[in-house]
């Protein structure tokens, strides 16, 4: 009889690293609604004297992300090259869905 196998978990620094990609990928969820709700150069206007335009937002999260991204692979969770290939893939694939380009 064969045992089960049990899984190996994800060590606390890369439970840390998965962590930061969650958060960041869920700032650029809220940053996209507000563009959608409000669109790109609208303000937060509870935050008008320091906001950034939606736009903005968008731009920084979108960075915080990559930045998240490169914590995860330059790490070796996973691999880089597969990633690249992946959304060189997508770029391609992704067109016989896109409505307006």
């Amino acid at each position: 009889m064969d045992l089960p196998i049990k899984p190996i978990m994800p060590t606390d620094a890369e439970v840390e690293r998965l962590d930061i990609l969650i958060e960041e990928c869920a700032e650029v969820i809220i940053a996209v609604s507000a563009i959608k709700r409000f669109g790109y150069e609208s303000k937060n206007p509870e935050l008008l004297a320091i906001a950034c335009t939606n736009r903005e937002v968008l731009t920084r999260e979108m960075g915080d992300v990559m930045n998240a991204m490169n914590l995860v692979m330059d790490n070796g969770d996973v691999d880089p090259m597969a990633v690249i290939d992946r959304s060189a893939k997508k770029a391609v694939n992704i067109k016989k869905w896109l409505k307006h380009n």
